[in-house]
């Protein structure tokens, strides 16, 4: 899977696209995105994966309200 990310202006919508890697380090599961360097953990991988949805929504919206996502996808590698 390619990861991207969608931004539609006409719908106001972004469409989101990523590889997340779920795994269990001691007692804890970790949900990581390696394109976004982005993670969430808990003590339950359903439990991860809300977390990392969390951390997504943050991670999007500040990015949105500061006009940055464009620069701070290019600092991870991401191309225009």
């Amino acid at each position: 899977m390619l990861d991207s990310i969608i931004f539609s202006k006409t719908k106001g919508t972004l469409e989101i696209s990523v590889s997340v890697y779920v795994f269990k380090e001691n007692d804890v599961f970790i949900a990581y995105c390696p394109s976004l360097d982005i993670s969430g953990y808990n003590t339950t991988e359903e439990e991860a994966r809300h977390d990392f949805e969390y951390a997504l929504n943050e991670y999007v919206k500040f990015q949105m309200e500061h006009d940055t996502l464009n620069k701070d996808l290019e600092r991870h590698g991401w191309n225009s």
